[in-house]
């Protein structure tokens, strides 16, 4: 996914309990919470964890109220972990609704949020009884976005869920900047008196009561708004299934380039809720895709059930494939024959439709009760399918969970073309030979038809892909690492791993005198390109030229040969087993400086709080490398093994673990008393 432009400071997720101090109506759509208490200042956790300080920066900051379901018991509740929070395992009896923080006052202790009032749902329910003195727990926000970057000007739309948002960034909005902002709301009574910074148009749209959702009031405004001159930075937020048609628009149509497209999908419309869903969540075991299979009462047939719903694989890939292929836009404008959709996506004929049966019986599409015209009948006339009719003749929808598909983000990160996609189907398919402890491309291929790193070599733009995600994900740590006291004092540091270019562009930033050398690979070209050149910042491509290049600038700068101070790697750890681990760190300490330290910034394994997510995110990297990710307890061990002492821990980031860590200096023998007198 592309980056966009604006710069994103990431820090630890946090969570604390407040007290609400006022409830307000704004107008008769909105009404706003204010909150506050001595926790939202840093303080360490009953468990012993450190909060950071509340903190929210951007416009459109979010945190997480948490709520209990009403017909379940209140019993364990989300804790605070080192930069990340810890949710129940069990936590079917919470649920947490996202909202924005309208106002941060810092002096005051103080936060608003404005939740919209609307029927129905868990949230809505919750800000019609808050009063003063409740006790609200809250997480978050782990990020803050800034104004958008490198653009002529900004175009900001949303229905009244984003308006807390937009309401914000009006306020904070930076001098100078121009902007046409719309909003939809209910009525005109929904109106809020809102800054109007120079350089700013803002327009009201109003549904003059018709129900969120239903009407294409942002669409219409966006598609015949005047376009200044120059490119512009598009951020829209509301009702999912809205959001997708005016999503279209503006890569199909108007052409922006993806990393000026900002969508956020706040809510979604449905019969049964209408209220804001921005992240909303319910905490606990998560449902599988298929239907009920036709299996007997007795337990033994539950348990058969049980475990082919373990093994099943196919609902997952099948649902990856749909997302590949663009099936949400196929249906974008309504019920398609499978006919149809092969048609309009340039699919195969024949397998369409057995896709899409297999679609249906997984709850992703259904069959439209009341048919379709099918193109090509030798009448033109309607055709009335059900599931049992011919394939050719049954037009599909997407069901209420298939029209997640529609949200672009989702249809990406689904998609067989996403590297992280790529790279779990290769865990798969190595995990096998991996477990038995045969990991070559022949063993691989004894279980499977071809080596899976085959794909990979045919397929560069996925590795350049690869490289820009772990580039993008790198940005989110790079701030908080740079703003970490480690590495006060360093002059020269060598920096080698995932979005390492990142990291040594943040060190520069913060430290005026340091010198940084990159080490990067041949998939690491375009992002080296991308983030220019820096007179402190040397890249090479292994690390003997790094060491080189560090001793070749201190040589000319001072006249004397240097060592580097530190050397920080990340995500180094996952493909290599504990031997090569070992090896490579210990390498690289005895390269540094009298005095220097060696970092590893990593994803640490907690099998107090691990789901079966993270432990299938271990075998993944284990069956690809033979490291994983490790727990605290085997870090120790592989520091242990190379001879080095850990220093201290550090959290970064949204719950990575950066490890400090020094050769274990050894005794000097010579020094020893002598031992031969007394024998």
């Amino acid at each position: 996914m592309a980056r966009l432009r604006r710069s994103i400071d990431a820090y630890g997720i946090t969570t604390r309990t407040l007290e609400v101090l006022r409830v307000a109506d704004v107008t008769p759509g909105m009404r706003r919470v204010t909150m506050g208490g001595p926790q939202l200042a840093a303080h360490i956790a009953p468990n012993g964890n450190p909060v950071a300080a509340f903190r929210s920066d951007g416009f459109d900051d979010a945190i997480e109220v948490v709520l209990d379901r009403p017909d379940q018991p209140r019993t364990d509740r989300p804790t605070q972990g080192r930069g990340v929070v810890r949710w129940p395992r069990d936590g079917a009896h919470i649920l947490s609704r996202a909202y924005t923080v309208r106002r941060w006052d810092a002096e005051a202790g103080e936060i608003d949020v404005d939740v919209v009032r609307r029927v129905g749902g868990p949230g809505t329910a919750w800000v019609q009884r808050v009063r003063p003195g409740d006790e609200i727990q809250i997480v978050g926000p782990k990020a803050s976005a800034g104004h958008p970057e490198g653009v002529a000007w900004t175009l900001a739309a949303g229905d009244e869920t984003a308006l807390p948002a937009i309401g914000r960034w009006l306020e904070e909005w930076p001098e100078g900047a121009r902007g046409r902002v719309f909003v939809e709301i209910g009525e005109d009574s929904h109106r809020q008196d809102l800054p109007i910074p120079e350089g700013v148009e803002l327009t009201w749209l109003s549904r003059r009561g018709a129900a969120p959702g239903t009407a294409p009031l942002l669409l219409d405004a966006i598609r015949s708004a005047e376009w200044w001159d120059g490119t512009p930075y598009v951020w829209v937020a509301g009702e999912a299934a809205a959001l997708a048609s005016i999503r279209r628009w503006l890569r199909n149509d108007a052409g922006l380039p993806r990393d000026c497209v900002e969508v956020s999908r706040y809510w979604r419309r449905s019969a049964s809720e209408g209220e804001s869903d921005r992240g909303a969540q319910t905490r606990g075991r998560s449902g599988t895709l298929g239907q009920p299979g036709v299996w007997g009462p007795d337990a033994a047939n539950g348990r058969l059930e049980a475990i082919y719903r373990k093994a099943d694989i196919f609902p997952g890939f099948a649902l990856r494939v749909a997302a590949t292929i663009g099936l949400a836009d196929a249906l974008a404008d309504g019920p398609r024959t499978a006919r149809q959709i092969a048609e309009r996506l340039g699919i195969d004929r024949a397998g369409a439709p057995k896709l899409l049966r297999y679609l249906e019986s997984i709850g992703i599409v259904k069959a439209r009760p009341g048919g379709a015209v099918e193109a090509g009948a030798a009448d033109g006339t309607e055709t009335t399918g059900t599931s049992d009719a011919a394939p050719g003749m049954v037009a599909y929808t997407l069901t209420e969970l298939g029209r997640e598909l529609e949200d672009e983000r989702i249809a990406e990160a689904l998609g067989l073309s996403n590297p992280d996609v790529v790279k779990e189907i290769g865990g798969m398919l190595s995990l096998a030979p991996a477990v038995a402890g045969k990991r070559s491309d022949d063993d691989v291929e004894h279980w499977f038809s071809a080596p899976f790193s085959d794909g990979a070599k045919h397929h560069p733009g996925i590795l350049a892909e690869k490289v820009a995600q772990e580039a993008e994900q790198a940005s989110y740590n790079a701030g908080s690492l740079a703003a970490d006291p480690v590495f006060e004092g360093d002059s020269y540091v060598i920096v080698g791993g995932t979005g390492g270019i990142e990291y040594a562009t943040a060190l520069v930033e913060v430290y005026e005198d340091m010198l940084v050398v990159v080490m990067v690979s041949e998939y690491e070209q375009d992002e080296k390109q991308r983030s220019g050149s820096h007179p402190r910042i040397v890249f090479v491509d292994d690390p003997v030229e790094a060491v080189k290049a560090v001793f070749t600038h201190s040589m000319l700068t001072t006249g004397e040969p240097s060592k580097p101070d530190a050397i920080f790697f990340t995500n180094l750890s996952s493909p290599n087993d504990d031997e090569s681990l070992a090896m490579v760190l210990g390498s690289a300490a005895s390269t540094l400086a009298e005095g220097g330290h060696l970092l590893l910034l990593e994803d640490v394994l907690d099998p107090t709080a691990a789901t079966g997510c993270d432990y299938e995110a271990d075998l993944v990297e284990f069956s690809l490398g033979g490291g994983g990710i490790r727990t605290d307890d085997e870090f120790l061990a592989v520091f242990q093994q190379a001879g080095l002492r850990l220093r201290g821990r550090h959290a970064i980031g949204w719950g990575r673990t950066l490890f400090e860590l020094e050769h274990v200096k050894k005794p000097d023998r010579s020094e020893e008393p002598d031992q031969t007198a007394d024998a």
